[in-house]
């Protein structure tokens, strides 16, 4: 380069969404604006895969459903909740469960929706911000 300069090389390392979160905020605000979008359709993808999943019963499991995007100077942040009382129960499923007169009700098998959904949205939103992080020049170790 000019007067000897070399190019100046960056690069991030990243092993998982944990050094993804730590590491964004050191990156130009156009990369952490460029990321956004994908941070909160993480969230909102998951929530349409789930809410499809949820039994159709009563609707309390979709309608408990909740989001949202918090933006601030580090980057975005998305959450994904369900306030539904029965969402763990459903999630999880129960032991054998007995009336009070020792009736066997049986037990209920876990749903697992929920966490696999996330989970599942959340890995490919993580390959999708490292791609916005790499067409900015960065080179992403890890991963």
């Amino acid at each position: 380069g000019r007067h000897g300069s070399k190019p100046m090389s960056a690069s991030l390392q990243i092993k998982g969404l944990d050094d993804l979160k730590a590491e964004l905020p050191r990156a130009p605000g156009a990369l952490r604006e460029e990321s956004a979008p994908r941070v909160e359709a993480a969230a909102t993808n998951a929530e349409a895969t789930i809410g499809a999943a949820y039994p159709e019963r009563t609707g309390a499991l979709k309608a408990g459903l909740r989001h949202g995007v918090e933006t601030t100077a580090a980057g975005t942040r998305a959450w994904l909740v369900n306030i539904s009382t029965h969402a763990a129960i459903w999630e999880y499923g129960t032991e054998i469960r007995h009336t009070s007169l020792g009736q066997n009700r049986g037990r209920m098998p876990a749903g697992k929706v929920f966490v696999p959904a996330v989970v599942r949205e959340r890995r490919e939103m993580v390959k999708d911000v490292i791609a916005i992080v790499e067409r900015a020049g960065f080179k992403v170790h890890g991963g």
